[in-house]
């Protein structure tokens, strides 16, 4: 239950991928049985969804960029698929860091009530270009 409570900590958070361009596409890994996904529909907008065929997530999230480069994002939709263990209310507040370059995203220095070092190994890390 732990694993999932990590897990679902990613999507509570609302991950979203910064630097000074135009954030497109989609990036994902496997995390824990996981498929993650972020995807980025507008300028200001993330998607991300966790899913492992019978639980997941969908959460969106507007977000603005600092200008040493935080990620900063306010949740706006978050619905549950099955049973999965966690849920967050519309407006919950995180930051992140990410670094793309070329197919590939990493993502550092999550922050946000809730997210301790468990969900941080599981929310940071490398992801890769899906394909659009």
């Amino acid at each position: 239950m732990r694993f999932l409570s990590v897990v679902a900590l990613f999507l509570i958070t609302g991950v979203a991928f910064a630097e000074d361009k135009k954030l497109t596409g989609t990036f994902g890994k496997k995390a824990e049985g996981f498929d993650l996904k972020l995807g980025f529909p507008k300028k200001d907008m993330v998607q991300i969804t966790m899913d492992n065929g019978t639980e997941g997530c969908v959460l969106d999230a507007k977000f603005t960029t600092d200008k040493d480069g935080t990620i900063k994002c306010e949740v706006t939709k978050f619905e549950k698929k099955g049973g999965f263990p966690v849920s967050k209310d519309v407006g919950y507040k995180f930051s992140f860091k990410i670094d793309v370059k070329g197919k590939t995203a990493k993502v550092t220095e999550f922050t946000g009530d809730g997210i301790d070092d468990a969900a941080k190994n599981v929310l940071e890390g490398n992801y890769d270009k899906a394909g659009d």
